[in-house]
């Protein structure tokens, strides 16, 4: 008798998307990294144009943050 494996297609995980988050952290060698410390090729405009954008999303996050009854990463109610 042979054991077949199961398909990964056939796999349906639930994760909360509380754990998510929470492991959503890069690892340790990144802790002192920042945008301001990364330098940008200058034959790369596109570096410079994704810091600036990703600053700006950055900041736009912690600026707004949800009501904890409306977080991101709740599933909508709509």
């Amino acid at each position: 008798m042979s054991v077949h494996p199961l398909a990964l297609s056939a796999r349906h995980p639930e994760v909360p998307a509380g754990r998510l988050v929470a492991e959503l952290v890069p690892p340790p060698r990144f802790d002192e990294v920042r945008f301001g410390s990364y330098v940008p090729d200058p034959a790369r405009p596109t570096q410079r144009q994704a810091v600036k954008a990703l600053e700006a999303f950055a900041a736009l996050w912690h600026a707004l943050p949800a009501a904890p009854e409306r977080n991101a990463f709740a599933p909508s109610s709509i």
